[in-house]
């Protein structure tokens, strides 16, 4: 009898045992359910906020150190640029591409299309003699020797052209090293030629770099590295020998009591609609603020047909000016120095 009933207990155990078992299976099952719930919840929650322009916390944290990696194989590449020769010769690699005939991607084709060139799109490529030509042209205007500028209102004043001139010799440059330095790489960048497009869009292929380095960013930037490095160096130059105080008056040609009335600056944007915020001061070209709202706003109409199909949302930057003037040059009489129009200036017109 005593192992009959040992028997029973013994089974019976087991059986409470199994009962317990399959239960604490069934919680497990309905926490992994739960728990594959809450991840598909994440997920459309990590979705949804992507698509309002917010970041995960820790893709922000990623994608800030893939930055600092890019600022860090930039920066060796502008080491190596200045070690192997001086700022003046950057910019030749692309002027030697440029003997042949341009041809056009499908993005710069619908930009074509809004310009004043589509009727002869060669124009809108101009050849490396050109573009020497137009750059002396503004080193002329800039030095106060240009024909069409009699009076010198678009010439840098002398004590500060001086301290620019002298700042190119030290780094090896002699004779033409404004042109070649500060007036071609800013022709390039900012004018309404395909150079300026072709500039942005390497310097955003750099947010797609898997292992940022000097090797893969010279890469990356190819033929353009040298005029991309040129513009760091002139902006630096520029920034070094304009007072801080004087220099919307001496590249903007504007009075103080016109600037008193506008503090603030406009800039318009067409984005994609998973554009990231963290990535909007990287990756997209913030020249041409405005000083009036429907400056900014005439910008988005130009290009809204010219940018890629999938920016579609128009954002609109307010800022204030004296801001953005600590981290930027006013360029206003480099513009008019760029595309004289063969009428003498005056200071009328």
């Amino acid at each position: 009898r005593s192992r009959r009933r040992s028997r029973r207990s013994n089974s019976s155990r087991r059986s409470s045992s199994r009962s317990s078992s399959s239960s604490i299976g069934r919680r497990s099952s309905s926490s992994r359910s739960s728990s594959s719930s809450s991840d598909s919840g994440t997920s459309t929650g990590r979705r949804f906020l992507k698509s309002n322009s917010m970041q995960d916390p820790l893709d922000v944290g990623t994608n800030e150190l893939h930055w600092q990696e890019v600022r860090a194989g930039f920066a060796m590449l502008l080491a190596n640029m200045r070690e192997s020769s001086p700022p003046s010769e950057w910019c030749q690699p692309l002027l030697h591409s440029l003997w042949q005939a341009p041809v056009f991607s499908s993005e710069e084709r619908r930009h074509l299309m809004r310009t004043q060139f589509k009727k002869d799109p060669t124009a809108w490529a101009p050849a490396a003699r050109e573009l020497e030509h137009r750059a002396h042209e503004m080193r002329a205007s800039l030095a106060g020797d240009a024909a069409w500028d009699p009076d010198g209102l678009l010439a840098l004043p002398r004590d500060i052209l001086d301290g620019v001139l002298r700042a190119l010799e030290r780094r090896g440059c002699r004779g033409l090293g404004l042109a070649e330095v500060v007036c071609l790489p800013f022709l390039l960048y900012s004018t309404d030629t395909v150079y300026i497009l072709r500039v942005c869009g390497l310097m955003r292929s750099l947010q797609n770099l898997h292992a940022p380095g000097l090797a893969s960013v010279k890469s990356c930037l190819g033929e353009y590295s040298g005029v991309i490095c040129a513009l760091i160096e002139s902006a630096a130059i520029l920034r070094r020998h304009v007072p801080a105080e004087v220099r919307l008056q001496v590249l903007g040609m504007q009075t103080p009591h016109f600037l008193a009335k506008r503090q603030l600056v406009f800039r318009g944007l067409w984005l994609p609609h998973d554009f990231c915020i963290a990535d909007l001061c990287r990756c997209y070209n913030f020249t041409s603020w405005s000083l009036w709202a429907f400056g900014a706003l005439s910008v988005l109409e130009v290009y809204r047909c010219c940018v890629p199909e999938d920016c579609v949302v128009p954002v609109f930057l307010v800022a204030l000016r004296s801001e953005i003037m600590r981290i930027a040059l006013p360029t206003t009489s480099l513009y008019l120095a760029v595309s004289p129009d063969s009428k003498p200036i005056d200071k009328i017109g």
